[in-house]
């Protein structure tokens, strides 16, 4: 869920079984770190998975939470669960763990998701600082200061498509020459 919607970990360790609603694919967060409610709509590959996960919920003993993700024990999911398990992945996949300010992180899948994201759009000719505000808004970001960053990286990542974008507003900067 995370890598399929750039939500963070605590938004997703809060949602509510309500608030996931897989016949129209979308999530309501309601606990997020800005305090701000919002809609996410999320594909149909993701509804799939999550429908896949509710059936499998679904035959554990007793549930004794309200929330989307539960513990085997039928308790709420805490963001240590989903670390516990994070590095079990890693360590599966043979992925070494630096640290936990080091990475990789859970949070890194919300950067490679907007960087996907704007890297797929520059590929359609959409103008990235268009697509900006509703990236932004998306992602739950109360400044395009701080969704700005995932431009800068799309950029360093994948120049090729961002020449496409600049080519189209070149009029609009004045050419400096560096000193």
């Amino acid at each position: 869920m995370l890598a399929g919607t750039g939500i963070r970990l605590g938004e997703a360790v809060g949602l509510l079984d309500k608030d996931v609603d897989l016949n129209n694919n979308y999530l309501i967060l309601r606990d997020t770190k800005n305090g701000t409610e919002r809609l996410v709509p999320i594909s149909e590959s993701l509804s799939e998975v999550c429908r896949q996960y509710r059936q499998y919920r679904s035959l554990l003993p007793y549930i004794h939470t309200d929330t989307f993700f539960v513990k085997l024990n039928g308790t709420r999911c805490t963001n240590e669960s989903f670390g516990h398990w994070w590095n079990q992945i890693l360590k599966i996949a043979g992925i070494l763990h630096l640290g936990k300010q080091r990475g990789p992180r859970m949070h890194d899948l919300r950067h490679t998701f907007c960087v996907k994201t704007l890297a797929r759009l520059a590929r359609e000719g959409k103008d990235l600082y268009y697509i900006m505000p509703i990236l932004s808004m998306y992602i739950g970001h109360l400044s395009l200061n701080a969704t700005d960053r995932y431009v800068r990286l799309t950029s360093e990542m994948f120049p090729e498509l961002l020449s496409q974008t600049d080519s189209i507003c070149t009029y609009i900067y004045p050419d400096f020459k560096r000193l």
